[in-house]
């Protein structure tokens, strides 16, 4: 996995597993060092249900226009993906998330994916044919400032940084539980079965 980061009205990064150097518009500069992942097998990385905040409610709308909503999909567990075009790792992980989605297909499971090609100088017209070249079939929707503000205060929180008021870090996944509570966010590339072992952990938890 390749970091990756491009300076635009926001600084944008990427955190990845190890600590190597990030690029932007601006000229190299050296990358945040990032946590590394813990085990999941057993769920070990996921939040405590206790003490999972309740996710931000959100209705946006995919590149055609079409409003889609968080409440639509109450009481499965959601794996919510922001990406880029412009982002090498969120390119390359797609594919694997349309996967794993039509994997998961009727079993409780909903993947989204959120696009921050609007908040930042991306190419928005070309979302839709990159995520139509990876596979996606599931909702691909367009961010607005205040839904990335708001689930980068959760992801702060946690010690990661989606969005601080100034820097920007993508690819990140929130992982919701059933009860629509967010369960953990990886601000990182995820491979197939890294998905898989989140999933069924949340799965298992909702007795599905």
């Amino acid at each position: 996995m390749t970091p990756f980061s491009r300076l635009s009205l926001l600084l944008i990064g990427f955190a990845a597993l190890l600590p190597l150097a990030a690029c932007s518009k601006a000229g190299d500069a050296p990358a945040a060092t990032p946590k590394v992942l813990a085990p999941v097998a057993d769920g070990a990385s996921l939040t405590p249900p206790a003490k999972r905040p309740e996710a931000p409610r959100w209705t946006l709308t995919t590149p055609d226009k079409k409003p889609v909503s968080l409440i639509d999909f109450k009481g499965k567990v959601i794996v919510l993906n922001f990406w880029a075009t412009w982002c090498p790792p969120c390119r390359a992980e797609l594919p694997g998330f349309a996967a794993v989605q039509k994997a998961y297909a009727g079993k409780g499971v909903q993947f989204l994916g959120i696009s921050v090609d609007t908040v930042t100088d991306g190419d928005v017209a070309g979302v839709a044919p990159l995520a139509k070249n990876a596979g996606i079939t599931y909702p691909v929707l367009l961010a607005t400032g205040p839904v990335v503000s708001q689930y980068g205060a959760f992801a702060s929180a946690e010690g990661r940084r989606l969005f601080d008021g100034t820097q920007l870090l993508v690819p990140v996944t929130f992982f919701i539980d059933a009860q629509g509570r967010i369960a953990e966010v990886v601000v990182d590339s995820l491979e197939e079965g890294e998905l898989k072992a989140r999933i069924d952990a949340l799965l298992k938890e909702a007795g599905k």
